[in-house]
């Protein structure tokens, strides 16, 4: 899956991120006369693959590896460059499963079916010598196991994983970013800016989501700015999700996200 997702700089046009999830990759590479070369490439392998079990039984960790040679993490399915291409965001949604079992997780019990992704991760990448060699990781790394304060999601037997990361994108300068989890409970779009005091991403306003049965944030976008969200949902059901497809754009009033 080299190229599931791509994202070339706006302003400079000469920086391109290709992501390839199926090997748990993400690479930039760079225009120079006429030529595109590999400068940069961000594997994911050192982020954990953890889904929350229920509130007794805590965490269940995903093989890192499926039967098929596919990451399970699925590190680069979504990727987004800043338009100056100084900054990069990937998001790592997680692959669907037939069901949890000893198979392909470090979980002992009997089988528990479901067909969703897992958790998801998402982070953010800064370069100060356009990908050369002085790369580093800005802020902290979202995980989807922040999206349920009783440490689970189960709901009657079937398991409901965030898979934030499905979707992200970030503003010109790097300064602001959003990510999606989709199928976390009627979905989630999640927006912070970057402080630099304390070296973190803080939440922009709290977070977006719609009423049941809806996939909010299967695909979002970000202004120029970082101060206008557009943000899709489709339903839960497979059959008529292009009939019932809503989009909303939101504007940022400093502090909350107003529809426009």
């Amino acid at each position: 899956k080299f190229g599931y997702s791509v994202s070339l700089g706006q302003d400079i046009d000469t920086a391109l991120a290709i992501g390839a999830p199926n090997h748990n990759r993400v690479d930039v590479w760079k225009l120079s006369n006429s030529s595109w070369s590999l400068a940069y490439s961000n594997i994911g392998d050192d982020i954990p693959n953890v889904i929350p079990l229920n509130s007794t039984s805590g965490t269940v960790t995903i093989d890192s590896k499926l039967s098929s040679n596919v990451s399970s993490l699925q590190y680069g399915f979504s990727c987004k460059l800043a338009p100056f291409g100084t900054h990069l965001i990937v998001g790592a949604p997680g692959t669907p499963l037939d069901a949890i079992s000893s198979t392909n997780s470090n979980y002992s019990g009997s089988n528990i079916p479901h067909a969703q992704r897992q958790s998801g991760s998402v982070r953010v990448f800064t370069t100060t010598d356009d990908w050369v060699s002085t790369v580093s990781q800005l802020g902290q790394t979202f995980s989807g196991l922040e999206y349920d304060g009783s440490n689970h999601i189960t709901n009657n037997g079937n398991l409901f994983f965030p898979t934030l990361g499905y979707s992200v994108a970030i503003n010109f300068d790097g300064s602001v970013i959003a990510m999606s989890a989709p199928n976390r409970q009627s979905g989630t779009v999640s927006a912070y800016e970057y402080s630099a005091v304390s070296s973190l991403w803080e939440p922009r306003g709290v977070d977006i989501t719609s009423g049941s049965g809806l996939k909010t944030g299967f695909s979002i976008g970000l202004d120029y700015t970082g101060n206008r969200l557009a943000v899709s949902m489709i339903t839960n059901w497979a059959n008529p999700a292009l009939q019932n497809a809503q989009l909303y754009v939101l504007d940022w009033s400093g502090s909350d996200w107003i529809e426009s």
